[in-house]
């Protein structure tokens, strides 16, 4: 999206999983062939997923199912949607989630469109480094690919909504309910149903609170949401387009939000990310063109006097083995 909403910093803490040692399978399980194998085997076949024919054996019948029904969904009469899914390396991680089950992050080189029956690009997405997990199981002497966090405008099921925010509404954000998907390789506390609501209320009053902010050039209850060196960023933001009398108008779906890390004073919430934004010019009403992002979105809450708030947010992508600052 814009350049301006979103130029982030760099997260100063690790990010998901990032830190786990990269293993190659369990031979038992997999007879020495590496879950890698089975997620590169689903990736390949994403075109003729999209197209309707049939997906690789390493991926899960049901999942294979509801992605080739969303691809007919999205595709206009008589168009197609296209899919192409490149890793761009091995795993970034490779953890186990249980007897037989692994979880895997691969960074891949990503690009999606909508086509219509003239051949007519309708809508087009190209990410050089777009981070994905991937879950795979061990079934009959093999891998199979059983979920995916999660490939933009392809809806395998999660059920969206709009609201949950007694500070802000409007339609235009919606979001998947925050479940957990916890590292275990850092420390973390229990948490209670409440506080994890609280955390999802924050989370999604953030996006809620700063897309009217960036709409309405008004930054006043941008302290609602953020704190710290974010809440820096968000005003200086808005400063910036009041200045330029430039307003962002945004629309953006928030799919498979998971809680990683909760320390008690400290959550780290990650979700997948599809939005696409423009540019409205306050005084002569002028839109360009959607300009679309998307990609795995990480975020660092703080418990503060008055609440939860978000005091960083980044995109993650495996370049340079870290985490990247990136545009939304």
């Amino acid at each position: 999206m814009d350049r301006l909403r979103l130029r982030w910093t760099a997260l100063g803490i690790v990010l998901l999983m990032a830190a786990v040692a990269c293993g190659r399978g369990d031979p038992a399980a997999g007879q020495g062939m590496a879950p890698g194998d089975a997620v590169t085997s689903f990736l390949s076949s994403l075109p003729r997923l999209a197209a309707g024919q049939e997906a690789a054996p390493a991926v899960d019948r049901a999942l294979a199912r509801s992605m080739a029904r969303a691809a007919r969904e999205l595709a206009p009469p008589g168009g197609r949607l296209q899919v192409e899914a490149r890793p761009n390396g091995g795993p970034r991680f490779d953890v186990p989630m249980g007897e037989g089950k692994r979880l895997l992050g691969i960074d891949v080189s990503l690009s999606m469109a909508v086509v219509d029956a003239g051949g007519r690009t309708l809508r087009e997405l190209v990410e050089p480094n777009y981070d994905l997990i991937v879950a795979v199981r061990a079934e009959r002497q093999r891998w199979v690919v059983e979920r995916i966090w999660a490939l933009p405008w392809l809806d395998v099921g999660e059920q969206l909504e709009t609201g949950g925010c007694d500070i802000a509404g409007g339609a235009s954000h919606r979001f998947g309910v925050v479940t957990e998907m916890r590292r275990s390789d850092v420390l973390q506390l229990p948490i209670t149903s409440e506080e994890l609501k609280a955390i999802e209320r924050a989370w999604r009053c953030y996006w809620l609170v700063t897309a009217e902010a960036f709409s309405s050039l008004d930054d006043s209850r941008l302290h609602l949401v953020s704190a710290g060196p974010q809440l820096e960023r968000d005003l200086a933001h808005v400063a910036a387009r009041r200045a330029y009398g430039i307003a962002l108008e945004e629309e953006a779906v928030h799919r498979s939000p998971v809680l990683v890390q909760y320390t008690g004073d400290r959550a780290t919430v990650d979700e997948w990310f599809d939005g696409r934004g423009r540019g409205v010019g306050v005084t002569t009403g002028v839109r360009p063109d959607w300009t679309y992002r998307a990609g795995h979105l990480t975020f660092v809450l703080e418990r503060t006097p008055e609440g939860w708030r978000v005091v960083n947010h980044a995109f993650v992508s495996a370049v340079a083995a870290g985490v990247s600052g990136g545009e939304r």
